[in-house]
């Protein structure tokens, strides 16, 4: 398992923010599906996401990494990418201090 973490920025408010990532390996490709939460607007309850596909692990922590420029994270992220299909679906988790 390798694990990526991803700093909250102060920088910019955002209209969404990266609230959780889940990566698993299918065959012989990486799949993330990243959680977005919508920071404004509180009427609309609708899940957002974003499906992220690589070849390889390095290219999936580039993805995660560029994704998380865009978007943000509102606290700091540990995210777990598995190195085989053994070790499943595993979620990131919420670094406390």
């Amino acid at each position: 398992m390798v694990e990526l973490r991803i700093e909250r920025e102060n920088r910019i408010a955002r209209l969404y923010f990266i609230q959780g990532i889940c990566v698993e390996k299918r065959d012989r490709i990486w799949i993330a599906d990243v959680l977005l939460k919508e920071v404004r607007l509180r009427d609309n309850t609708k899940a957002v996401g974003i499906k992220l596909c690589a070849r390889t692990i390095e290219s999936m922590k580039k993805l995660i990494i560029d994704l998380a420029q865009l978007y943000g994270v509102q606290e700091t992220l540990c995210v777990r990418i598995p190195e085989s299909e053994e070790e499943g679906l595993l979620w990131s988790y919420r670094v406390e201090w």
